[in-house]
């Protein structure tokens, strides 16, 4: 345990701390295991790390699966393994390249991924998620009030799935030659490049929208986009 103190070494084996308004700083470590308090911590490369904290800071250049308890903290990693993360409220995430990501919880956060592979999140509300490079999947099985950007995917995109109210997205399918879009909100709308599917269902009311196109051509395994709200 440690309490208002400044930790600092070079090289360790795989470690645990407990700590409350302290300054970790570690250079190359094995597995960690943080429970902490108001915290600043520094790594360059961790294997597998589990952190439970509040109000805290870390930066780390590379680091193994991340295993995440949070609440009102800061991260910033350059190149995380897989991450899932239980619970997380009013907490901002940096990464530069990720693996699968998953999530139990987020609760008004911001998560920004240069490239990551797949995202999936059971439960959403007011947060928000931009991805520089998607590879395969992203989903969200409830959100509310989620701004999701998504800025290019790669040709082995398999699936955006997202079950929603009031969500904001933008999303770029442009490397994905052949999709379906399948659409069905209510007060809500979308924009697509229309002239490139072949229109299955179109219904349009005051309050609904529902929309199946396909791009391409159609197969049960292809790409899709499908939207619920």
């Amino acid at each position: 345990k440690i309490y208002d103190c400044d930790f600092t070494a070079e090289k360790t084996e795989d470690i645990t701390i407990i700590s409350k308004y302290s300054k970790i700083n570690i250079s190359q470590t094995g597995n960690v295991d943080i429970d902490g308090y108001d915290d600043t911590m520094t790594f360059n490369t961790t294997g597998d790390f589990e952190l439970n904290t509040k109000y805290s800071n870390l930066k780390c250049m590379k680091s193994g699966k991340l295993d995440l308890t949070i609440y009102d903290s800061n991260l910033e990693i350059d190149e995380i393994g897989n991450l899932e993360i239980s619970e997380s409220k009013y907490s901002s995430y940096e990464f530069n390249t990720a693996g699968m990501v998953k999530i139990s919880s987020s609760y008004d956060d911001e998560f920004s991924f240069e490239s990551v592979t797949s995202f999936k999140a059971n439960s959403s509300k007011y947060s928000e998620y931009t991805i520089g490079n998607l590879t395969n999947s992203f989903t969200i099985l409830d959100g509310y009030e989620d701004n999701i950007k998504i800025y290019e995917t790669s040709s082995s995109f398999t699936h955006f799935d997202l079950i929603s109210k009031y969500a904001n997205i933008t999303l770029n399918t442009s490397a994905t030659n052949h999709l379906k879009l399948d659409w069905d909100t209510k007060y809500g709308k979308i924009e697509f490049q229309e002239s490139e599917f072949n229109t299955k269902i179109m219904i349009k009311d005051d309050s609904e929208f529902q929309y199946v196109g396909i791009k391409g051509t159609e197969s049960e395994s292809m790409p899709f986009v499908r939207v619920r709200g």
